[in-house]
């Protein structure tokens, strides 16, 4: 038992700049995420995307410029490949600099690149479900991350397809609440719809009164006695 926790490896690298979560096959965005704000605090984010391109020494025997991005691009590269598992190092094997690297890493593991990744995104969001003893806006951050993951892609999840898991997926009493909304308010965008559903469950707290009164009553007596 004792053998088995000390090995287990952890979940997260920690450097001085912050945490990285392990690349995993299946959290290449949250990585990429921290990835990128750890390099750019390293000052070395530049040379991962290409936009510093490699300098040449103008004296081989001191340059300290030359020197100094040296440093970065070692730094960058130890950086990525220390934060990937076993598993995940092996795609950049042989490998030395950084911003071939970033990129072999993103052809392999990025799924928004092949239409099987994006579709697999989209079956997320669609089986997606609110339960009622888990936050609101903690659902609504989940489908908005898997909308920000398909933005700018040609499978992005427009405005009614978003609109339309919302009002299928939230969990009682909410769509009820979600009629008498819609009957009050007009929402051109799903964003208003999430913005209205938290203001009302942090203002009447739905989910805190339903122990009082059954869900029709409760929506009845915070609604002004209107049911819609």
């Amino acid at each position: 038992m004792s053998s088995l926790m000390t090995s287990s490896k952890p979940a997260f690298n920690k450097t001085r700049w912050g945490d990285i979560p392990e690349l995993t096959h299946a959290n290449y965005n949250e990585w990429k995420d921290n990835m990128i704000l750890i390099l750019s605090a390293m000052g070395a984010y530049t040379i991962i995307s290409g936009d510093d391109p490699k300098l040449q020494p103008l004296d081989f025997d001191h340059d300290d410029n030359y020197d100094h991005w040296k440093d970065e691009e070692a730094e960058a590269s130890s950086m990525i490949r220390l934060s990937c598992t076993p598993e995940v190092r092996c795609i950049a094997k042989g490998m030395r600099n950084p911003h071939k690297m970033w990129n072999t890493i993103e052809t392999c593991l990025d799924t928004t690149r092949s239409f099987i990744g994006r579709q697999d995104i989209l079956r997320q969001f669609r089986s997606c479900r609110h339960k009622v003893d888990k936050p609101l806006n903690a659902y609504f951050a989940t489908l908005g991350n898997y909308s920000t993951r398909l933005n700018h892609t040609q499978d992005a999840i427009t405005d009614r397809p978003f609109h339309m898991q919302i009002s299928t997926s939230l969990a009682s009493p909410y769509p009820m609440i979600l009629m008498v909304l819609m009957d009050r308010r007009t929402w051109p965008t799903p964003e208003d719809a999430m913005y209205h559903l938290l203001e009302d469950d942090t203002r009447t707290g739905p989910t805190k009164a339903a122990g009082d009164a059954t869900p029709e009553a409760t929506l009845c007596s915070q609604h002004g006695g209107y049911l819609g």
